[in-house]
C-alpha cells in the first residue's frame, strides 16, 4: 500500500509541476491555479488553489501540497527527505568541482 502512495504522490506531483509550468508562462494574469492534492491517499481527488508562487515556495521548502485537514503519508514524506538530501550534496558536488576550475 506504501508503494502506490508514494507512486501517486510522485505523480501528482509531477502532475502540479506542468501546472506550475503553465501557470508560470500564461499570459492570462489568473493569480490562483489548481493543484492536486499531494498526500497519496487512494481516495483523494482534492484539488487546493494556490498561486504559482505559493506551489514554487511548497516545493523549494521540499513539502507537498496538501489539502486542508490531509497529510503526508510517513513513508512519502521519509522519501521526499531523502531526495532533497540527494539533489543538496550533488549540488555541493557540482559548486565544489566548479570551484576547483576556475582560476584563482
Amino acid at each position: 500500500m506504501a508503494s502506490k502512495r508514494v507512486l501517486k504522490t510522485a505523480t501528482l506531483t509531477e502532475a502540479n509541476g506542468h501546472v506550475l509550468d503553465v501557470a508560470t508562462r500564461s499570459p492570462s494574469g489568473e493569480r490562483e491555479w489548481e493543484f492536486f492534492c499531494e498526500c497519496g491517499r487512494p481516495d483523494c481527488n482534492a484539488m487546493i488553489m494556490l498561486t504559482a508562487e505559493g506551489y514554487a515556495d511548497l516545493r523549494d521548502a521540499e513539502t507537498a501540497a496538501l489539502a486542508p485537514g490531509h497529510t503526508l503519508n510517513p513513508v512519502v514524506r521519509a522519501k521526499r527527505l531523502r531526495e532533497g538530501a540527494q539533489a543538496a550534496r550533488m549540488e555541493v558536488d557540482y559548486l565544489a568541482r566548479r570551484s576547483e576550475k576556475e582560476p584563482s
